[in-house]
Formats: C-alpha cells, sequence, structure tokens
C-alpha cells in the first residue's frame, strides 16, 4: 500500500474533490474545494460562532463581532497579537475573509449552490 502526505494548508471542503481526482480522472470539480494534489490555497477561510478566520502558511488573523480582530503567529504557537506589527497582513487577509463570505452568500442568495 503506498500512502502520500500533503503537507498544505486546507480545509475539509478539499477532501472530496482531492480524493475525486485519483477516483475518476477527469473529475469536473464545483465545489469551493480544490484539488490539493494539484493545487494549493494562498488563503483558507473558516468560521466559527461569532468569529471570521484567515489563514496562511504561517498566520491566523481573526475578526470578532463584538471584539477586535487579532493575528498570530500560529506554527511558532504564539499568542501574541501581531495585528499593529504587520498591518498589511491583517488588511490581506480581512480582505480575503470577507470577499468569501460575500461571495457565499451571494451564491446561496442567487441559487447557485447546490447546498439548496
Amino acid at each position: 500500500t503506498t500512502s502520500t502526505s500533503i503537507n498544505k494548508i486546507g480545509l475539509q471542503s478539499d477532501v472530496f474533490p482531492t480524493v475525486m481526482s485519483l477516483v475518476l480522472p477527469g473529475f469536473v470539480n464545483n465545489t469551493f474545494g480544490i484539488d490539493l494534489m494539484r493545487n494549493s490555497h494562498p488563503y483558507i477561510v473558516f468560521s466559527a460562532d461569532d468569529k471570521l478566520a484567515c489563514m496562511n502558511d504561517s498566520l491566523l488573523y481573526v475578526y470578532r463581532n463584538h471584539a477586535a480582530a487579532s493575528l498570530y503567529k500560529y506554527q511558532n504557537n504564539n499568542t501574541a497579537d501581531f495585528s499593529n506589527e504587520l498591518p498589511t497582513d491583517v488588511t490581506a487577509m480581512r480582505n480575503v475573509a470577507f470577499s468569501w463570505l460575500q461571495t457565499s452568500g451571494w451564491l446561496l442568495r442567487n441559487n447557485r449552490s447546490k447546498l439548496q
């Protein structure tokens, strides 16, 4: 048996297209996920409760509805907030997170999602 390890950031939504591309060559992916064997995310976005998060290979941006946003260097397990030191990263990651949120909302409102 051969196993492959993928050392990239990914989301649960990437599992299906990644597996399907291995099982069915020529598989057409119409999901939010990507085939992690062939592509990579510069950022991933996810949410929980009242938080929206954006992550790259070294930073985690967390937007909170009722508190200040934060930027963490998660690779170092550092819990210090680096928002003030890295404002360009904060802006880029906030823009990615809210673009993802707006796109998801548009797809749902306009019946462009298979979720309905």
